[in-house]
């Protein structure tokens, strides 16, 4: 296929889907368009982009398959739990409060993919709301993979996207059924449906996308162009209602005209909001500052808190989990990690530990310098899970200066480094865990991720197989660091379904 032709077809899927294929991606742009010139046993690629071309909308048999070919389903449950925290912490009580007397709720999470994210969201409202089967509730989940969207409507998931979930989710909201099913209540919560962000109209009553409280579009622009960013978040603000939410990834809007909308900036994440906002909208809730204020949420006078009955509380800035326990002393003005939590499965952490243990600890004398690094390393890891980032990065570093290959920081700073969005710089420390220790499967993993993310997946694919050559030299059944509740076989066949995709 010459250059003119890769030209015309990249040209039309950014037209009809907003996906934007850069030279890169050249080589799996063509490997899709002669399998389904095959399949189709049509003359040549030119027939088939002319097959293209009359089909009038993406959403055609065609398209999904085509579509299915160019994009990933990559996502897990809570993912980016600082974005998570936030929601539970400040966003979702506030738009509760608004609607506390007409009781009434419109989330949609676009680009929902195999449903991890609004099946999350759902399950955050059922924590903060108990009775909200009282309360008329939207809860949209769309995406243009077709696929995605019949996956996701099933409730059925693999360990694969448990691997950053406190395993008291899966024990509380899931049951083994040859995978995971989702509690049906929390199931009957979400409505699916394929859409495509760039062709289709909104808001739409017809659709149903209209006054939306909250919009979560995570992880999406990174395949768009920067103008078709642009016609999407246009479209957003229409469709959100008075003081609604539009929540990203990290840095997808720079640049981005922002038209209504304002950055509100909190300790773990940037949300954006429309911006006619009245200053009177929210007791003991900013932008600045945590709330442990309560408020009377609906008819029934359910007590909310920030967080509420606290059961399972993502409450991190990063993919590294620790959950935190209720605790009734306010913030200090500069807060301290928490004084009583528990640390998920996949950390490796000791649980209930102490930080006046910890910090007592890390004063041990330099001939120590195991249990200083350790000390230290829990220090670092509590203030990432309270959101002191810069604090965390102070640690990890002095770490380093101890023991330049410890891997525990290094993979610690480049979840921080994630989490900030500075994916270079997350690359630069999952390289140095390679470097130091080529066994360590997780940091291959996580490097593909952030090839995949920018299209390179050349380079995914070449961490994939090297993780894929180590996990065989394994047991199957071996739990693999940090991932403490993924079994070496489940993520073989991960990484091996994801490598089919490309191929």
């Amino acid at each position: 296929m010459d250059k003119l032709l890769t030209d015309q077809f990249k040209k039309i899927i950014v037209e009809r889907t907003g996906l934007y294929l850069r030279t890169q991606d050249n080589e799996k742009l063509i490997q899709a368009v002669n399998r389904r010139t095959a399949i189709l046993k049509l003359s040549s690629a030119h027939e088939y982009y002319c097959q293209l071309s009359d089909d009038s909308h993406s959403q055609s048999p065609e398209w999904q398959k085509f579509i299915l070919m160019l994009t990933t389903a990559e996502t897990f449950f809570f993912r980016h739990k600082g974005q998570f925290g936030l929601l539970r912490d400040h966003i979702l009580p506030q738009i509760l409060w608004k609607h506390r007397h007409d009781r009434t709720m419109r989330l949609w999470s676009a680009g929902c993919s195999t449903g991890e994210e609004p099946y999350s969201l759902a399950m955050l409202i059922n924590e903060l709301l108990p009775d909200w089967e009282r309360w008329n509730i939207l809860l949209l989940g769309t995406d243009i993979n077709a696929s995605a969207i019949a996956k996701a409507k099933t409730g059925i998931y693999g360990d694969w996207s448990f691997r950053m979930v406190d395993p008291d989710i899966k024990k509380r909201y899931f049951k083994y059924k040859s995978g995971w099913v989702i509690d049906r209540h929390i199931r009957a919560m979400v409505t699916f449906r394929t859409g495509n962000l760039r062709q289709d109209p909104f808001p739409d009553t017809a659709s149903q996308i209209y006054d939306i409280d909250l919009i979560l579009c995570r992880n999406v622009f990174i395949y768009f162009t920067f103008e078709a960013i642009s016609a999407v978040v246009k479209k957003f603000c229409a469709a959100l209602t008075d003081e609604g939410f539009l929540m990203t990834g990290y840095n997808e809007l720079h640049g981005q005209n922002l038209h209504n909308l304002k950055a509100r900036s909190f300790q773990t994440s940037t949300i954006y909001q429309q911006n006619n906002v009245t200053k009177s909208q929210m007791p003991g809730i900013t932008s600045k500052a945590k709330s442990s204020q309560s408020v009377k949420i609906g008819q029934s006078g359910t007590a909310l808190t920030a967080p509420p009955n606290n059961r399972f509380a993502p409450h991190v800035t990063g993919d590294f989990l620790i959950t935190h326990s209720q605790s009734d002393k306010k913030p200090a003005s500069e807060p301290q990690p928490s004084n009583n939590f528990t640390v998920s499965i996949e950390t490796g952490l000791p649980e209930k530990a102490d930080v006046r243990a910890i910090d007592k600890s890390a004063k041990v004398t330099p001939d120590d310098t195991a249990d200083k690094i350790e000390a230290l390393y829990l220090k670092a890891k509590s203030y990432a899970n309270s959101g002191k980032l810069a604090k965390a990065i102070t640690f990890c570093r002095q770490i380093m200066a101890m023991e330049n290959s410890d891997i525990n920081s290094c993979y610690l700073l480049a979840c921080i480094m994630q989490e900030k969005g500075e994916p270079e710089t997350a690359k630069k420390y999952l390289k140095r865990i390679i470097y130091f220790h080529p066994d360590y499967i997780a940091a291959y993993v996580e490097l593909a991720a952030l090839y995949e993310a920018e299209h390179d997946f050349k380079w995914a694919k070449k961490m994939w197989l090297t993780a894929l050559n180590l996990l065989a030299q394994v047991s199957p059944d071996d739990l693999i660091a940090p991932y403490d509740q993924v079994r070496a076989l489940t993520l073989t066949r991960h990484i091996q379904h994801l490598i089919g995709q490309m191929d």
